[in-house]
């Protein structure tokens, strides 16, 4: 029997090829664990400031035909909700709030704020046209306001599917980014061989 002996090297250690070998090998493999989690649970928490108490959401991505972002939910309005968005968000998630929650009040507002709709995924893929909405415009209403209504609720809750989907994809962004993955490939206990591959 021949012994052979094997090298191994921390991730500073690699050539720069083998490098780029342990980084795919990380993209394929590094996420298996529901990295979206905490995006999907700051949505709910955003969106139901705004009248929207999300139950699901389903998403699929980033490179493939019929990838995107849908979710289930009730809606009805909320008084104060301004006020509550601006105290509990910032940034960007503060503006897609404010700039979606401008609309849906204009929207209610000819309705005395009665609206609600019940939006289900529907279909095999999971991008915001995937979902049929059920609109009640409560009593006070015309006949021929409901198929505007309709479809500027859909306008409003499609658009916060697909903003929705963009937060997803700049988080896989970043956790797939040379950075963040050299960052974690860094650590002292790992160790690959000359390939790049994990040992």
């Amino acid at each position: 029997m021949q012994a052979n002996t094997v090298y191994s090297y921390t991730f500073n250690e690699l050539s720069d090829s083998a490098k780029e070998t342990a980084r795919g090998n990380y993209r394929q493999h590094g996420l298996d664990y529901e990295w979206y989690d905490f995006t999907f649970e700051d949505w709910k928490a955003a969106l139901l400031l705004i009248g929207i108490d999300v139950s699901n959401i389903y998403f699929s991505g980033f490179s493939s035909q019929g990838d995107g972002a849908c979710f289930e939910c009730d809606y009805s309005y909320v008084p104060g909700w301004r006020k509550t968005v601006k105290s509990d968000f910032g940034g960007s998630m503060q503006t897609i709030l404010l700039a979606a929650g401008e609309r849906l009040q204009a929207i209610q507002r000819p309705f005395f704020y009665s609206v609600s709709a019940t939006v289900k995924h529907s279909g095999r893929y999971s991008h915001s046209n995937c979902t049929d909405f059920t609109v009640e415009p409560g009593e006070r209403f015309e006949s021929s306001d409901i198929i505007d209504l309709e479809d500027d609720i859909k306008s409003v809750l499609r658009g916060l599917m697909d903003d929705l989907y963009n937060g997803l994809e700049s988080e896989y962004d970043h956790l797939t980014s040379d950075s963040v993955i050299n960052e974690y490939l860094q650590d002292g206990e790992l160790q690959f061989l000359e390939s790049g591959t994990m040992y």
